[in-house]
């Protein structure tokens, strides 16, 4: 039964997140993935979602552990790189070059 309580608690935070990104739930790990051609609009979708994300888990008196949250930028040799500019959040996310993904480790 707590696996299926799980998924009702959190069924909504995928609708509150935002449009411009795909969620993906497995068991008791989320991750969220955002892809733009601009670094700059990547930046502003990536602060909404981080913002709205944050105000679900406030509003269902739940609290996130930054420190789990980790960040990949995946991007063409032929692009420079530009870190995310996060501009909400007291703690922020930590950005790295390696992310583990459903037991699959994935670099940029």
């Amino acid at each position: 039964m707590g696996p299926l309580l799980f998924n009702i608690y959190i069924n909504d935070l995928l609708g509150s997140i935002d449009n411009s990104c795909n969620v993906i739930v497995y068991a008791d790990d989320t991750s969220v993935l955002i892809s733009n051609n601009s670094c700059e609009e990547l930046n502003r979708n990536f602060n909404k979602v981080l913002y709205n994300t944050i105000k679900w888990f406030q509003v269902n008196q739940l609290v996130l552990n930054m420190e789990k949250i980790k960040v990949v930028k995946f991007t063409p040799e032929n692009l420079s790189y530009s870190p995310l500019h996060m501009t909400f959040a007291e703690h922020l996310p930590v950005e790295t070059n390696v992310i583990k993904f459903l037991g699959l480790q994935m670099d940029n």
